[in-house]
């Protein structure tokens, strides 16, 4: 039974992986920047926030970030109380991505849809959140001995 769960894991992980990185390569980013320009503009995206959400170090986050920038992508806008904080703004050239990326996401989520259902697809994410909540509780008691 472990050894299955193992193994299913790590296949629809990369499976995952792989179908997110041909859609990044398709605009000339990885999947790091994919998230980025994914999460940024609606809310007040900044390096601590994204670090957080996409549980990577601030360290790869602001080299995505570099990395948008010179691709002309995204634009930095400071805060107005703390110049040391800023926050992500997608260009047109970014929100074009965005919304392309968008669309390919909601004909990819449509099909899981019809697949299996709002309820069951609904499930699914709680069992996500669920599995996920578990393995961050395996990982804080790895030096232990567990």
């Amino acid at each position: 039974m472990e050894e299955q769960l193992l193994i299913q894991l790590y296949r629809e992980n990369k499976s995952i992986c792989d179908m997110i990185e041909a859609d990044s390569q398709k605009y000339g980013i990885n999947h790091v920047q994919l998230y980025i320009l994914m999460l940024s503009d609606e809310n007040k995206m900044n390096v601590s926030t994204l670090a957080n959400l996409l549980n990577i170090s601030k360290s790869a986050i602001s080299q995505a970030i570099v990395s948008l920038l010179l691709k002309r992508l995204i634009t930095k806008r400071f805060d107005e109380s703390n110049k040391k904080i800023f926050y992500i703004k997608l260009t047109k050239k970014g929100k074009e991505i965005k919304e392309e990326l968008m669309e390919c996401y909601f004909k990819k989520h449509q099909i899981l849809q019809e697949k299996f259902g709002e309820e069951e697809l609904s499930n699914f994410i709680r069992l996500l959140q669920k599995f996920s909540d578990v393995l961050k509780e395996i990982m804080s008691c790895r030096e232990e001995t567990c």
